[in-house]
């Protein structure tokens, strides 16, 4: 018994293939946050099924890859907020939300604030 735990002990850990592709979809949804991404486009990008995607994306980030695009593209917003005078809805369409109502709800939910708000403190 000791000998199996001493060979396991050794083995070699491989990464995960999927775990490279999965970080592929995400720098390439990056690069596309004004477009429209769905998981199945993700899943596409990372040449998986979706339903394989979905574990390996929640394995790599912890989250759902939709949790995990509004992240992106309200973090995405906060440089547009802070340096620019661009209308709400202008940014709310740049960072790929498709209402400047929905940028407000999924912003506020991230942000705890408004963008409004946001960009004020920012002009202070």
């Amino acid at each position: 018994m000791l000998d199996v735990v001493a060979r396991l002990r050794h083995v070699d850990v491989q990464p995960d293939a999927g775990d490279d592709r999965v970080a592929a979809s995400m720098a390439w949804a990056r690069k596309h946050l004004a477009e429209p991404i769905t998981v199945e486009v993700l899943a596409g990008q990372a040449n998986m099924s979706t339903r394989t995607y979905l574990r390996h994306f929640n394995r790599c980030a912890g989250t759902s890859p939709i949790r995990w695009l509004i992240g992106q593209r309200v973090q995405a917003s906060l440089p547009l907020l802070e340096t620019t005078a661009m209308p709400i809805e202008r940014i709310a369409a740049t960072v790929g939300f498709d209402a400047p109502v929905t940028f407000r709800h999924h912003f506020q939910a991230v942000m705890h604030t408004s963008p409004s708000a946001y960009r004020r403190a920012f002009r202070a």
